[in-house]
């Protein structure tokens, strides 16, 4: 009979991958676990959740006392093992030299770290990971790689945090914020022009982030950046900023800003909200933003917030800018092509540097001032209305309608026969014996005649009026005043308006059709007798009318700001 032996049950213990394990990181019995002697202490430190300082400032170079594997940071970041397992406030290191990067690729449920003053070899990278927080103070790195990284605390790159490659959060999502004050970072140019296919010194490209802090004058420290700032499409609650944080200029990289589609609902702290400094800010962009390919949501985003902060003085200066720019960029004819020959991109730059852009800078007065513009419209329209008085006792306006115009009897009342009376005027006052040359009243005679255009033809009947009285006495009679109280205009033509100097004002400023029908029906008397106080009055209707219709885009242009909802 045969003997059944009892079936022996065995547990296998499962297999981890290669640095997951404490035994992996074993080299030496030196230490109670065979390993370096600062992550010996970091060992015991990662248990107890308590901070493992090495050093109290970032060290110089690498010693072994000093030295960490960036592996090892790894596997205490993961959870550790059995043997090794960690608190849960993470890791917490400061003054070490870390050999090697630092990779969590596609890794979950990464506990929380914090690497200050460290110097670390290698990167930081976090791609696709899920990470809690990050905290990089003070240390210096290689570069740092965490697009499409989801972190739900914060992360701390400031207080003399250095990057030498660049530093990427594209498509990252980060609930806390991204403290940048007091960093340094590096962009790599790989042709010398930024905007052109290099790399960026900070990019944050589509990225959505709770609050992002590139410096202030409260901060501690400055911002410097020899490259370029990439936020092209990233979303940002709050946002604070001062030119301090913006790129330097450098010879291998360009400094420029990339704010195309830059959404941000407010600046925080002590972030500079003036025209003039948000007005260089977005300048910083690369040219091709703001001429060929001009794009304006970075115009629009500014214009909204500072709306919303109520700055909207400010906000109404970044409208301004944008048109001119908008403006610019399509009608200056910049787009240098074989299509576009020299001739046609002169004119388009005499176009924009003449007419729109001498027309838009006239309007901003509106923009900033409009109360001032409009308290000097009102003030020309009734200094006008006094001179056109004057000009109208003077003769110097008459009807536009030619029945009344040309008509004897009007004629014989309103504008004396001036022919006629200069025979009364003329005659010798002694025999010449050569001809004479007429004084200026015997000009002036001449010009009250309506004939003055072609004077050598009547040049000879005036060479006898040498008596200066007389002349003079002549050229007052031959005046023309088609309101004066002899004319029979009101009782020729009752229907037709009289003429009223202050409605007249008003009247010139108006679009045609819809005036007030002094302007209309009255003009200025364009004959020899007006003189130059004809050519005066005339110059002062299109003055007037220019600088109301300046007020008028002004006007047009607050109210668009006003009532404009984005």
């Amino acid at each position: 009979m045969s003997t059944i032996l009892p079936l022996e049950i065995t547990k296998e213990i499962p297999k981890r991958a290669f640095g997951r394990s404490l035994s992996d990181f074993r080299q030496e019995d030196a230490t109670p676990n065979g390993l370096l002697p600062a992550e010996e202490k970091l060992l015991v430190a990662a248990g107890r959740g308590e901070p493992c300082q090495i050093d109290s400032e970032c060290p110089a170079r690498q010693t072994p006392a000093n030295s960490v594997r960036g592996e090892f940071v790894r596997f205490l970041l993961l959870g550790g093992d059995g043997s090794a397992p960690v608190h849960e406030n993470g890791v917490m290191l400061l003054g070490a030299y870390i050999d090697g990067s630092i990779d969590l690729h596609n890794v979950e449920d990464v506990a929380a770290f914090s690497l200050i003053a460290c110097d670390i070899e290698g990167d930081v990278v976090g791609l696709d990971a899920t990470l809690k927080s990050v905290c990089l103070t003070g240390t210096h790195v290689n570069g740092v790689v965490c697009d499409r990284a989801r972190i739900s605390g914060s992360v701390f790159l400031d207080g003399g945090f250095v990057a030498k490659e660049p530093v990427r959060f594209q498509g990252a999502r980060v609930s806390g914020s991204l403290y940048c004050n007091g960093g340094t970072f590096h962009g790599k140019a790989a042709s010398g022009v930024c905007d052109k296919g290099a790399e960026d010194a900070l990019s944050i490209e589509g990225a959505e982030i709770g609050a992002l802090i590139l410096g202030g004058p409260a901060c501690a420290g400055k911002m410097a950046v020899e490259g370029c700032l990439n936020f092209q499409n990233a979303c940002v609650a709050s946002f604070a900023d001062d030119p301090a944080s913006w790129p330097r200029e450098s010879q291998l990289v360009a400094n420029v800003i990339k704010l195309d589609g830059f959404i941000y609902n407010r600046f925080v702290g002590e972030a500079p909200l003036d025209t003039g400094t948000r007005i260089k800010w977005l300048k910083r962009q690369p040219k091709g933003h703001l001429y060929e390919d001009f794009r304006p949501q970075p115009f629009e985003q500014l214009e909204k917030v500072l709306h919303v902060m109520g700055r909207r003085a400010e906000a109404r200066d970044i409208c301004f800018l944008k048109d001119r720019y908008y403006i610019r960029s399509r009608y200056i004819g910049v787009r240098d092509n074989a299509e576009t020959n020299a001739l046609y991109r002169f004119l388009g730059f005499l176009w924009w540097r003449v007419v729109l852009r001498g027309g838009l800078e006239a309007a901003s007065f509106g923009f900033r001032k409009l109360h001032v513009l409009t308290a000097l419209v009102v003030a020309l329209v009734i200094g006008s209305g006094f001179v056109y008085r004057s000009a109208a006792e003077q003769g110097l306006f008459a009807p536009t309608d030619a029945t009344i115009l040309f008509d004897p009897e009007l004629r014989a009342s309103c504008v004396p026969n001036c022919a006629e009376v200069a025979k009364s005027c003329s005659g010798p006052s002694k025999a010449p014996s050569a001809k004479l040359e007429p004084d200026a009243n015997a000009v002036l005679v001449a010009r009250s005649m309506w004939i003055g255009h072609n004077k050598q033809k009547f040049w000879p009947s005036f060479q006898y009026l040498t008596y200066a009285p007389r002349a003079t006495a002549c050229a007052e009679t031959c005046k023309a005043n088609w309101i004066g109280d002899t004319c029979n205009l009101k009782r020729f033509a009752p229907e037709y308006p009289s003429f009223s100097p202050f409605v007249y004002a008003v009247d010139v400023i108006l679009p045609p059709g819809v005036g007030l029908k002094q302007a209309s029906s009255w003009r200025v008397v364009e004959s020899p007798d007006s003189g130059k106080g004809g050519t005066f009055i005339q110059a002062l209707a299109w003055t007037e009318a220019l600088i109301f219709w300046f007020w008028a885009l002004s006007a047009l242009g607050v109210l668009r700001n006003t009532l404009k909802r984005d």
